[in-house]
């Protein structure tokens, strides 16, 4: 069979764009979103490639870690937990090869918002409190590790009446040479009971901030 041809994703469409990849919307799916590797300029330093686990992956190297984890939790558990986009396959497209994840909408259909940018519209919110403690339960549980824990790599779907839900969208898996988050649990557990307050305590901050 011929090869289909890759998905037309024009750059000025791009929904989002981290240190890494940049997010777009499946053209023909809207519940699937498409991230791709940023390119990069190609530094020169052989020593440092040669003790990188990066240069194996090559632009998939950050959508390759996120499924690692997601992999080794489930495996773990032995269950698929919600408090994450779930992984659909790669695909080709007109700006490379992407990472196919699913797509986390508000009930009004449109992409949610971040819990930071949530957090400015809305102020603080006990509810949301509740879903970041839930949030954090539910890592330790699943035994998930989180490398950058920006507020701007959650989404919020739910409300304030029926509770929110948080979902991770970015910064998931250990990026560094040696994973010593994933050797230990109890370890990782003693740490995420520091993350959660931490991250509450930058809520409340960004919360007090708003008008």
């Amino acid at each position: 069979m011929p090869a289909s041809a890759p998905l037309h994703l024009p750059i000025d469409q791009k929904l989002a764009q981290g240190g890494g990849r940049m997010v777009f919307a499946h053209p023909e799916n809207p519940d699937v979103v498409i991230k791709i590797a940023r390119s990069k300029k190609v530094q020169k330093r052989p020593l440092r490639k040669l003790f990188s686990r990066s240069a194996a992956f090559g632009p998939i190297w950050n959508s390759y870690v996120e499924i690692r984890e997601y992999t080794r939790s489930v495996s773990y558990t032995g269950r698929a937990s919600k408090i994450y986009a779930q992984f659909l396959g790669f695909v080709e497209t007109t700006q490379g090869t992407g990472a196919m994840f699913e797509a986390i909408r508000a009930p009004g259909g449109q992409l949610a918002t971040t819990l930071y940018r949530h957090t400015e519209q809305h102020g603080h919110e006990a509810a949301m409190e509740d879903a970041i403690r839930a949030l954090w339960a539910e890592i330790k549980e699943t035994w998930l590790v989180i490398s950058d824990r920006a507020m701007a790599n959650l989404v919020v779907t739910g409300d304030a009446i029926n509770g929110y839900h948080l979902t991770i969208v970015d910064g998931v898996g250990d990026r560094t040479l040696i994973p010593l988050k994933v050797w230990s649990k109890k370890i990782y557990d003693k740490r995420c009971d520091r993350y959660v307050l931490l991250m509450l305590s930058k809520y409340r901050a960004l919360a007090a901030k708003q008008p």
